[in-house]
């Protein structure tokens, strides 16, 4: 049996290893590293969007470019899911006192005082192939479960910013819908249904405190 030739040099010291095979090496582990990424990038986008199904990017996307999409959903669907009551002052609206019975401030929706304004971002999401432009959001309905139905908001009170937008096919667009109440406006929850063009419908929940 003939014995493999000892790579060193003529001083006895060993040979460098082949450069391009540190690289191919080099490259296989970044490729997988990546390859592991997208994987968990996925994973939390579809965490986040609950029961609806992720749009996969394109088989040939890079796996960097992947990983950005999957982020991206990730972050627009996060940032959909919490919405922020505040003053027109900037602050924060506070939880009663413990002790007192629980109200809807406590259960967790955007709550405003009367004579407030509340602005609650909104991301909107086409999931079709074609592009939705110059789409106007509408109040579809505006329900109230309160004491006082005769001072209850009505739609006048609701506005958007922006008063339009344009989605691309398969993109998102973030919205702010902002809830003006007077200091006569009945306290109590308010579902409010918006429409953004024939395909889209959401609805969101807030109320006035007493």
């Amino acid at each position: 049996m003939s014995e493999q030739p000892d790579r060193t040099t003529a001083t006895g010291a060993a040979e460098p290893p082949d450069i391009e095979t540190l690289a191919a090496e080099v490259a296989g582990i970044i490729s997988s590293t990546l390859n592991v990424v997208t994987g968990l990038a996925r994973t939390t986008a579809e965490l986040s969007v609950r029961e609806r199904l992720v749009e996969p990017p394109n088989a040939d996307t890079p796996p960097l470019n992947a990983i950005i999409h999957y982020g991206l959903i990730t972050v627009v669907n996060i940032a959909g899911l919490v919405t922020s009551a505040v003053r027109d002052s900037g602050e924060s609206v506070k939880p009663p006192p413990t002790g007192r019975p629980a109200t809807t401030e406590q259960q967790g929706l955007p709550t405003l005082p009367p004579g407030a304004t509340l602005r609650m971002p909104l991301s909107v999401e086409n999931r079709g192939d074609e592009a939705m432009t110059e789409v106007v959001p509408q109040v579809v309905e505006l329900g109230y479960t309160g004491p006082d139905a005769a001072t209850a908001l009505d739609a006048s009170t609701i506005r958007f910013e922006p008063e339009r937008l344009t989605i691309g096919a398969h993109d998102f667009e973030k919205v702010k819908v902002i809830v003006t109440a007077a200091q006569s406006s009945a306290p109590g929850r308010y579902t409010l249904t918006i429409a953004f063009g024939a395909e889209v419908t959401t609805v969101i929940h807030f109320a006035i405190a007493s």
